[in-house]
């Protein structure tokens, strides 16, 4: 299991299955991510802009996201064309935090 804010496929996150896929063996992937994430619509600029307003700088984005589905799809494409993942099947899902319910999410 790989966690992360956000669920998103990062370039660490790709780094950690590669070395899964070729130390252990890994197939299969599943991409997961939840309703009520605070990346969903997070105000990225204004998060950026009160971090820096206390002197430190923030060198990357925070991946924030609109649309959930759009997330994970694009989460999905990144692993299912990464060379170094070729092998194995890669699925995603978005876990709703009120039901309970995984609603699978196709490429």
């Amino acid at each position: 299991m790989i966690r992360n804010a956000g669920g998103i496929v990062t370039n660490d996150v790709i780094r950690s299955l590669t070395l899964s896929r070729w130390l252990l063996g890994t197939e299969h992937v599943l991409v997961l991510q939840h309703t009520r994430c605070g990346l969903h619509r997070l105000d990225e600029t204004g998060l950026k802009a009160q971090i820096e307003a206390s002197g430190a700088t923030v060198p990357f984005g925070f991946g924030s996201f609109d649309v959930i589905a759009e997330s994970l799809r694009d989460s999905i494409r990144r692993i299912a064309e990464n060379p170094l993942l070729a092998h194995g099947t890669v699925r995603g899902a978005i876990y709703d935090v009120d039901t309970g319910w995984l609603e699978e999410v196709d490429e």
